[in-house]
C-alpha cells in the first residue's frame, strides 16, 4: 500500500501528527501536501518550530499536547533508532522502529518492516465487532 493510503486508513481511527527533525520552516507541510494527505494530520511540529530536535523530550510532548492525549495512549513511528524509538519511549510512548534490515536491538513486536505493517499492528482493517484492536488516540 501507499503512503497516503496507509495515512488515509490511520486517519479514520487515529489521531495523527508528525513530528520531524528539519532546519527548513515549511518543507514538512509542503511534502504533506505534495502528497495530498496534509489534512489528514492534526499537527506538524518541526524542530524548527520548536528550537529544539529530537530526542528531546519537548518534541514529544508538544505533539500529545496538540493531539490531547497522554502518552499512554500515543504510538510513534519512525525509521531512526535514537529520536524515533528510545526518546518516545522515555516519556512512555510506545514506538515502533521502521528497521527492516534487523539493525537494532529491539523486540520483535516494535520492529516493522515498512509503515505498511503499521495498519495490522495497530489492529486497523480488523473485521467489524473485533474490540480487540488498541484504542490509541482513537477519534472514537
Amino acid at each position: 500500500a501507499s503512503v497516503p493510503k496507509i495515512v488515509e486508513a490511520l486517519a479514520e481511527r487515529f489521531g495523527l501528527a508528525v513530528v520531524s527533525n528539519t532546519h527548513q520552516p515549511g518543507l514538512v507541510t509542503d511534502q504533506l501536501a505534495a502528497m495530498g494527505i496534509a489534512d489528514r494530520f492534526e499537527a506538524v511540529i518541526t524542530s524548527v518550530e520548536l528550537g529544539r530536535r529530537k530526542p528531546h523530550p519537548i518534541i514529544y510532548a508538544e505533539a500529545l499536547t496538540r493531539l490531547g492525549i497522554t502518552a499512554a495512549n500515543a504510538v510513534f513511528v519512525g525509521d531512526t533508532y535514537l529520536p524515533d524509538y528510545t526518546g518516545p519511549q522515555a516519556l512512555g510512548i510506545t514506538a515502533y522502529l521502521i528497521d527492516p534490515g534487523q539493525q537494532h536491538d529491539l523486540p520483535a513486536e516494535q520492529r516493522l518492516r515498512s509503515l505498511a505493517d503499521l495498519p495490522e499492528r495497530l489492529g486497523v482493517g480488523t473485521p467489524a465487532g473485533d474490540h480487540s484492536a488498541p484504542r490509541l488516540g482513537h477519534r472514537g
